[in-house]
């Protein structure tokens, strides 16, 4: 028997199949190629030149008899190596500087979208099992008001209740009845989410084990985690780097 997928099963399947993720990696080679092509400005350049050529000289009018040759011809081949490198070029020096802050920004762009399809998969995941704890609960509701109906119908035959208490009855079961399918339509509607992200329908996934340890967080302070968020937050690295292209732009212009 195959065992239901769990959540690092699907993250698995996530990472080969999310678009987001694809369109952050798309966007992050091309920042991270241009570093190299803005360095190639310091490379020794050499060209190499060369021709190929022909002089004709003419005789006119030579006396009859003469041994000049009507005309001469003369060949010959030409060719020109040279080299230049760079010695220091301030907007050139400045353009690798923004490159290399343009691609460290990329490249925490591109991190911190995989950090976000970690959120959105296990957002998604843990939706569908609420869904369906959900389902299953109004269902068993539902069952149990289904067996209240009758009961009032036949209380209300032996004159034990009034005709509203069969009324109150099934206007309670047919609550419950619009309440699973709108949880129906809420579990339909969590795996779609889920198969957005893995381009795969899951039937079944695994429920959360029973006994998951709660660990205290470790160090127990707020402040410490805070700026372990804003040292390490890919985002606000890429933000910090995109200013730092940023002036290096101004100081190429």
């Amino acid at each position: 028997i195959t065992a239901a997928p769990d959540v690092l099963d699907v993250y698995q399947q996530a990472l080969a199949h999310d678009l987001v993720l694809a369109q952050a990696l798309h966007n992050r080679d091309p920042e991270i190629e241009n570093l190299p092509i803005a360095e190639s400005a310091f490379f020794p350049r050499l060209s190499l030149d060369g021709s190929l050529g022909r002089s004709e000289i003419r005789f006119e009018g030579a006396p009859a008899g003469s041994t000049i040759p009507p005309k001469l011809l003369n060949t010959f081949n030409t060719y020109s190596l040279s080299a230049r490198q760079n010695v220091f070029n301030y907007q050139r020096w400045k353009e690798i500087k923004a490159a290399g802050a343009q691609a460290a920004a990329a490249e925490a762009t591109f991190n911190a979208a995989y950090q976000d399809l970690i959120i959105r998969v296990a957002t998604a995941y843990f939706a569908i099992l609420l869904a369906e704890d959900t389902l299953e609960f109004t269902q068993s509701e539902l069952r149990a008001n289904e067996l209240r109906f009758p009961q009032a119908e036949q209380r209300f035959e032996v004159s034990l209740v009034a005709i509203t208490a069969v009324d109150e009855a099934k206007a309670a079961r047919d609550t419950v009845k619009a309440r699973e399918i709108a949880s129906q339509n809420a579990v339909y509607n969590a795996r779609e989410d889920l198969r957005v992200l893995t381009n795969q329908v899951y039937e079944t996934i695994a429920k959360i084990q029973d006994n998951i340890p709660l660990v205290r967080p470790d160090p127990l302070d707020v402040d410490t985690w805070v700026n372990s968020a804003v040292d390490q937050n890919y985002s606000l690295q890429a933000a910090h780097m995109e200013m730092e292209a940023a002036r290096e732009n101004i100081a190429v212009q």
